[in-house]
């Protein structure tokens, strides 16, 4: 399976993540369910900043499937291992919330550490 980047990571995390507690309430107050930024690597070592969602053991990651947008799932120490994620923030969904709305118009990522890692990054 060919999976590609979707370049839109943050974006098509935070919709989804919306999406599965608008499916689900109970994700709203569950510990182990986390929308996470973090900085994974190339195979070159060059940092790149991306978006995926947590529940227990479990991650579920934005990909292009062909020209389609897709949302995988895959094991947690596998995905740490294969993205090489040295650095991450995990957000509860009541954390998420507030953050977003203390961003005011800035869309995620909302660390400026992962913001300029971003291929859309211009300086403030």
């Amino acid at each position: 399976m060919d999976v590609k980047p979707t370049g839109t990571c943050f974006e098509d995390v935070t919709l989804f993540f919306v999406q599965m507690v608008r499916d689900n309430r109970k994700l709203r107050d569950d510990p182990t369910f986390a929308m996470v930024h973090g900085i994974c690597h190339h195979e070159d070592r060059k940092p790149y900043s991306h978006a995926w969602i947590e529940h227990g053991d479990k991650v579920w990651f934005s990909g292009m499937l062909g020209n389609t947008l897709a949302f995988l799932k895959t094991d947690r120490t596998e995905f740490y291992q294969e993205f090489d994620v040295t650095d991450c923030t995990r957000y509860t969904f009541w954390q998420a919330m507030r953050a977003g709305a203390a961003s005011g118009d800035q869309p995620p990522p909302w660390e400026l550490k992962y913001r300029r890692l971003c291929n859309d990054y211009k300086e403030e």
